[in-house]
């Protein structure tokens, strides 16, 4: 039955993961897009619709987090310093 929870948790952060991953994609897209073609530029000044999303998802990744996530606490954090890149 442990083993079912910790799968499952995992299987939850990976879809968060997934999501995060794709929308930093779509805002990459956005600000390439933008640059290559200024023309595309809003005169409006509030932040666009990705970055309001990507400052929702923030805010609620720091809420309490569920209990399946607090089942395996260890798995949810990320490494400390990324392994170097070996040339």
């Amino acid at each position: 039955m442990e083993l079912e929870q910790r799968v499952k948790t995992l299987e939850y952060e990976m879809k968060l993961l997934k999501n995060d991953v794709q929308r930093t994609l779509l805002d990459i897209q956005e600000q390439v897009l933008v640059h290559y073609y200024p023309a595309l530029r809003t005169e409006e000044e509030k932040p666009s619709e990705g970055t309001i999303q990507a400052i929702e998802a923030l805010r609620a990744r720091q809420q309490p987090a569920p209990s399946a996530a607090q089942a395996a606490p260890a798995a949810a954090e990320p490494p400390a310093e990324p392994p170097p890149l070996s040339a």
